[in-house]
């Protein structure tokens, strides 16, 4: 009797809990392989990525537009003396430069990311 009620309070005290969190329009590397420096234009980035998260200008007439995704999850779990935390993060970034009408050069970084505390 005394084995269950460990275990009842046992389970009684665990708890867990999930969040997640995105932002910006995720895109794939097939999405950036298609684009061709001098070639590509700005039309057929903003119809394949939609909308940049901003766009910058010089003064000699660049153009530079900047995408950018976030994904976020968290999974927290409570033991009876314990915590177990596990953050994934994926993170990816899409910046390209327009002379003109036209994509002249590009750029993507990707980072995953898993962190585990207990």
């Amino acid at each position: 009797m005394k084995l269950l009620c460990a275990i009842v309070l046992g389970v009684l005290l665990s708890a867990c809990a999930t969040s997640n969190y995105e932002v910006g329009t995720n895109f794939t590397a097939l999405q950036i392989d298609s684009m061709k420096e001098g070639i590509t234009t700005k039309e057929d980035v903003k119809s394949s990525f939609g909308s940049p998260a901003t766009i910058s200008k010089s003064s000699d007439g660049t153009e530079v537009w900047l995408y950018q995704y976030i994904k976020t999850s968290s999974h927290a779990q409570s033991m009876v003396f314990a915590m177990k935390v596990q953050t994934s993060t994926e993170s990816k970034t899409l910046k390209v430069t327009f002379k003109g009408d036209v994509v002249e050069s590009y750029s993507y970084t990707e980072s995953p990311n898993t962190t585990n505390v207990y």
